[in-house]
């Protein structure tokens, strides 16, 4: 281990034992606004939830700051945009960079999205107002789950401070001549981000935010592009600074290699779903939660001085509990606890933390279709495509298949 250069991570493979940061019981939440019709509905949240939430509410930015240096922990912070004094991006900023554990929430209306552009790379999640309570106590709930997480610094603190994810320079490339493009359209677009591991969370997260107010969870990103419209798709792409050529964003992650390795998996998990028969939903999902199953490693990569003796295998193969030694968490569990400050549904969540563990999951759920792409595709080199064939079609992979469900069942 001590091939891994830098002092700070290094103390980590030194001192293994469990982050004891990682909090339970009662949650500490500081709300920053002043405008009485987002400040009555968070008073009203906080008095159905006071037996597990210790709510303070303050005015401005400065005084949110203040806070951090009298509590021992602040769990969520959930500011309204329109706070005086200090700009809602500086006080999310410094946030990040004082407490980066801290899920950062934003309250705004339709007619501040421009605001709400700005806000994109220091906020985890957004919220509508007029405040919908119960969004915003499953939303609070949802985020703080993420505090109970058995990740350890380094990688915790990372998980807290990265503001965007790389994605291969040749998406890069090709997205950005695309979008500048005149005859630039939805549908090549969206075919075109679908395949990308890190620019998929991107736009999903935000889609599925409730400032858009969706009936129902958006897992196309053609549908988000129709939602959203190209001018906020140009901003994600353009204005995310780790799609740039910085050494800013380095990273010793081979990222056509995972983004490769996640697409695959996604198509499998989609393809062992249609051929369960499942519903279209499922189908997709499935193929959502294979795209970003390994998001977790994105993270690990902005981890600095790795040697490559430790960055080859981690690229080539899934050693968990080196990666768990080395950086404080696995891929997976990284990735888990990633999602869930972002918002995305718990059965998204708890299928990648499933592929954490050595337990095999019940044939035929989400985590199962991930889990089981996983091994046909990346580890017996089947093709994802052929995963959707009728029983019979494949006499190998037919066995392959029941040999996997047979492990699930036993």
């Amino acid at each position: 281990m001590s091939s891994v250069k830098s002092g700070a991570f290094q103390a980590v493979v030194d001192d293994p034992g469990v982050d004891e940061t990682a909090a339970n019981g009662t949650a500490t939440v500081v709300f920053v606004g002043s405008d009485p019709a987002v400040v009555e509905p968070m008073r009203a949240a906080m008095t159905r939830r006071q037996d597990v939430w210790d709510v303070h509410v303050v005015e401005t930015g400065q005084a949110a700051l203040a806070l951090f240096d009298e509590l021992p922990r602040v769990d969520v912070v959930a500011t309204h945009v329109d706070v005086s004094a200090l700009p809602v991006a500086d006080l999310l900023d410094e946030v990040r960079r004082i407490s980066p554990h801290t899920a950062r929430v934003v309250l705004s209306g339709r007619s501040d999205r421009g605001v709400v552009l700005g806000l994109i790379g220091v906020a985890h999640q957004f919220v509508s107002v007029p405040v919908d309570i119960e969004v915003l106590v499953d939303l609070i709930d949802h985020v703080r789950s993420a505090a109970s997480t058995t990740l350890r610094d380094p990688v915790r603190t990372l998980v807290g401070r990265v503001d965007h994810l790389p994605s291969p320079p040749a998406m890069f490339v090709r997205l950005g001549e695309m979008i500048l493009a005149e005859d630039c359209s939805a549908d090549l677009l969206a075919n075109e981000i679908a395949q990308d591991v890190a620019l998929t969370g991107e736009v999903l997260r935000l889609v599925n935010s409730s400032l858009y107010g969706m009936a129902e969870r958006v897992t196309s990103v053609s549908r988000a592009i129709t939602l959203v419209g190209l001018d906020l798709i140009r901003f994600v792409v353009l204005g995310n600074r780790l799609f740039q050529p910085d050494e800013d964003v380095d990273t010793w992650v081979d990222l056509d290699r995972l983004a490769g390795r996640s697409r695959a998996v996604a198509l499998g998990a989609r393809a062992l779903a249609i051929r369960d028969r499942a519903s279209s939903e499922t189908s997709a999902v499935a193929y959502l939660t294979g795209v970003v199953s390994e998001i977790g490693l994105l993270v690990l990569g902005r981890v600095p001085d790795i040697a490559p003796s430790i960055a080859q295998p981690v690229n080539v193969s899934t050693y968990l509990g080196a990666e768990r030694a080395i950086f404080g968490g696995d891929r997976f569990e990284v990735g888990a606890h990633l999602l869930t400050l972002w918002g995305f549904e718990q059965p998204v969540v708890d299928a990648v933390r499933q592929l954490s563990s050595d337990e095999t999951p019940r044939a035929g759920g989400l985590p199962w279709y991930v889990a089981a792409s996983r091994r046909l595709v990346v580890e017996q080199g089947f093709d994802p495509h052929d995963l959707a064939s009728r029983a019979g079609s494949r006499h190998d992979l037919d066995d392959a298949i029941d040999e996997l469900r047979h492990d699930a069942d036993r």
